[in-house]
């Protein structure tokens, strides 16, 4: 499965993405999707995952979880839901700078 294209960052907390539909089959209609977002200098490993958002291509991070004026990157991948899939590839990155956060 081709992965998502790279999420948008909207008000530091929402992120949002999406997939090329003409790459997607009708059986391939339910998906799963995961998101990791981690500090610009910290590595992937060390990235924060939020798992399985059953057919929705948005999440609304905690601003606990950010701190202000932080640059993030984010990244999100898909799965087939009732199929025995794997997951696709990690998106391109987004980068953002939060401005919400301790």
């Amino acid at each position: 499965m081709h992965p998502p294209f790279a999420p948008s960052i909207v008000d530091s907390t929402n992120i949002t993405w999406s997939l090329n539909q003409s790459l997607i089959s009708v059986y391939l209609q339910e998906r799963v999707f995961q998101i990791r977002f981690k500090r610009k200098e910290k590595s992937w490993e060390d990235a924060r995952v939020i798992s399985e958002f059953r057919g929705q291509e948005w999440t609304r991070l905690n601003e606990k979880w950010l701190e202000q004026d932080a640059v993030y990157e984010t990244q999100v991948r898909v799965k087939p839901r009732e199929h025995a899939g794997e997951w696709s590839e990690w998106s391109p990155v987004t980068e953002w700078r939060s401005q919400v956060g301790n």
